[in-house]
């Protein structure tokens, strides 16, 4: 009998080992039926595309509007609540194209509480990394766009050619990994507009520059920005002097104010003088000859 007991309480002693080790650290009763929650928002930096918490994938629970405070307390966001339990430390892993966040010994400590997690430039894991991209926001009637980063080919936009509403459309852009820091930039569009100047760029997030005609640099006292546009037809095509110079995507009313920086209309910088000009559309054709001698001047054609 007394074998007995002793055995039991040899089992009992390695029992209590166990149960020791697997305690969670905030104290020695067993929590792991109570729980709370973690929400994941980011901060001046690329949106995450991954989250995982504890090699379970949680992407879709990424909030995507900053607060500077308050997500646990909003209902707002208790759609992207993530339940983790008291007492028991979690590992979160996120990333975007461009760096990396593995956060460790993540906890509650009491049931029902609630902690944020903000990714942001500070506590990024991986080595840093920014990028830079330029976009002509859907605008036509430039042509292609020619992009040089501190003296060095970037790339060339592509002229947007088809209606920008249509399902899929996408505007043109082009993007790399850069050094974080200071870069200059111009470009130079087949239609002689011109954009110059610098950017910082940050760790994590790509900064997105848009060449559009509202952001060019003045063009030059001896030149001419003339215009088509149309208050009843899209897509036509514009030639000047038998070469392509752009599609006039969509129609403007004829009290638009400034046609100058309109996002549609086709616009060609060229130094004073005479130019013929043919236009076409859905079986609709138009010609005729612009004189440019407005010095720095903007110069309007109707195609009606």
């Amino acid at each position: 009998m007394k074998a007995y007991i002793l055995g039991i309480a040899i089992l009992s002693f390695v029992s209590c080992d166990n149960h020791t080790e697997d305690t969670p650290t905030n104290g020695p009763t067993s929590t792991s039926d109570k729980s709370g929650n973690l929400l994941v928002y980011y901060y001046d930096v690329d949106k995450p595309t991954v989250l995982n918490i504890n090699n379970i994938d949680y992407s879709s629970k990424i909030i995507d509007t900053y607060e500077s405070s308050g997500y646990c307390s909003n209902s707002n966001y208790n759609q992207y609540k993530i339940q983790i339990k008291v007492g028991q430390k979690y590992i979160l892993h996120a990333s975007n194209s461009l760096v990396i966040w593995d956060l460790k010994d993540i906890s509650i400590q009491n049931e029902n509480d609630c902690k944020e997690i903000n990714l942001n430039t500070s506590n990024i894991t991986s080595a840093p990394k920014s990028g830079i991209g330029f976009t002509n926001n859907f605008e036509s009637g430039m042509r292609s766009i020619t992009v040089n980063v501190d003296g060095s080919l970037f790339g060339t936009l592509s002229e947007t050619t088809t209606n920008p509403n249509a399902p899929g459309a996408m505007p043109s852009s082009i993007y790399k990994e850069t050094n974080i820091g200071t870069h200059s930039y111009t470009g130079q569009s087949e239609n002689g507009h011109t954009w110059a100047g610098s950017v910082i760029t940050k760790n994590g997030s790509t900064t997105m520059i848009e060449l559009i005609k509202y952001t060019a640099l003045p063009i030059s006292s001896s030149t001419s920005n003339i215009i088509f546009y149309s208050p009843s037809y899209n897509n036509i095509k514009v030639f000047m002097e038998n070469t392509y110079i752009g599609t006039v995507l969509s129609t403007y009313e004829t009290n638009t104010l400034d046609f100058c920086i309109r996002n549609w209309v086709v616009s060609i910088i060229k130094p004073l003088g005479n130019y013929n000009y043919t236009a076409s559309a859905g079986g609709h054709n138009w010609s005729g000859i612009v004189n440019a001698n407005l010095n720095s001047g903007c110069i309007v054609i109707q195609l009606k």
